[in-house]
């Protein structure tokens, strides 16, 4: 019974990304949030809720398994019919980006890794979330002074953000 359990918490979970993307597009066409605004907004919700898989989860293969879903849902998302919806609040930034994907990944990897400890889990996945979206929306703002990396570009500004937020 216990898995029958798991897994509609699974699937409400993947319900509730979904519902969260559909909210935040509604709420960039009504304040006239940019694309990235749109992206780390998600982005924070879903580490946010991320954070609490040590108290719904007691063993890896429930988050292993909701990892796949997203992932395959994230896959879905990028396909030109599903990206001009909601998809479009995750894929509208001007550049090709797996950030979604990487970091439903990298939360499966930590929580499978931190072997029920709940400080190795919650730690890492508190940088990824707000250090990163931080990082980006300053960046993006007041970033002057730029570098190019494999991907692209950052700013000496978001880097520092980073680096004072972690």
């Amino acid at each position: 019974m216990k898995a029958v359990a798991e897994i509609a918490v699974i699937l409400g979970s993947v319900a509730m990304l979904l519902g969260v993307m559909h909210l935040v597009r509604l709420a960039a066409r009504r304040w006239d949030w940019p694309a990235e605004v749109q992206r780390k907004a998600v982005h924070i919700a879903t580490g946010a809720y991320a954070l609490t898989l040590p108290v719904l989860f007691d063993r890896p293969w429930p988050v292993l398994l909701l990892v796949g879903v997203t992932v395959a849902v994230m896959l879905w998302l990028r396909s030109t019919t599903a990206s001009g919806g909601v998809g479009g609040v995750l894929h509208g930034v001007g550049r090709k980006s797996y950030g979604d994907m990487l970091f439903a990944i990298a939360v499966g990897f930590l929580f499978f890794r931190s072997a029920g400890n709940p400080v190795l889990f919650a730690l890492p996945v508190a940088v990824l979330t707000i250090s990163d979206a931080a990082a980006a929306l300053a960046g993006s703002a007041y970033g002057r002074r730029i570098f190019t990396v494999e991907a692209g570009t950052k700013s000496y500004e978001g880097v520092a953000i980073f680096f004072l937020v972690t």
